[in-house]
């Protein structure tokens, strides 16, 4: 798929979803790597397929003819996030189950953090926001983008510690660290 992002050199993420099929939103980034997907709609871990999403390249992303990314049958829509300072990172840490300080190349303050355990199942995608509770402590809520629920309220997600211009903080829950 031709989107003009350099997405091999710098980075990214590719997110995918048919429009008229009941089908799962496909992940693929260069953290999990080429031949790897995710599914933005559960919270599996990430899977070996390269029917799905195969690569990054210089000028975009190529996926395979799994019917959930590639059928002549289906329309399609896709959102591309290529690493850019200021506007997109993504990195990739072990958790330890103590907080941490996790380190970005952002070179500003996230407004919004994504973290997902790729290298285990039943670990949900979380979702930090500087919003979230109308900005009253929002770092000590998360919401799951896996799940239909509304926020959760918790110093275990985000060690209710705000984001710098050069790391966010993970807290002790399972999911996140």
């Amino acid at each position: 798929i031709a989107n003009g992002l350099d997405l091999a050199e710098h980075g990214g993420a590719v997110f995918i979803k048919s429009t008229d099929n009941g089908s799962d939103w496909v992940v693929g980034d260069s953290v999990i790597g080429n031949n790897y997907s995710m599914c933005l709609n559960n919270n599996a871990a990430r899977a070996s397929s390269s029917t799905k999403f195969r690569s990054m390249k210089s000028t975009g992303f190529q996926v395979g003819g799994d019917t959930e990314v590639n059928s002549s049958s289906y329309e399609y829509v896709s959102y591309s996030f290529r690493k850019c300072e200021k506007f997109f990172d993504i990195v990739s840490f072990t958790g330890t189950g103590v907080a941490q300080a996790i380190p970005h190349n952002l070179g500003c303050v996230p407004g919004a953090i994504i973290v997902k355990a790729y290298d285990q199942h039943s670990r949900d995608w979380n979702y930090g926001h500087r919003m979230l509770n109308n900005g009253s402590n929002p770092w000590n809520y998360r919401m799951r983008i896996d799940s239909d629920g509304d926020k959760n309220n918790s110093q275990s997600y985000w060690d209710n510690t705000a984001p710098t211009a050069t790391h966010f903080t993970v807290g002790t829950s399972g999911d996140i660290n």
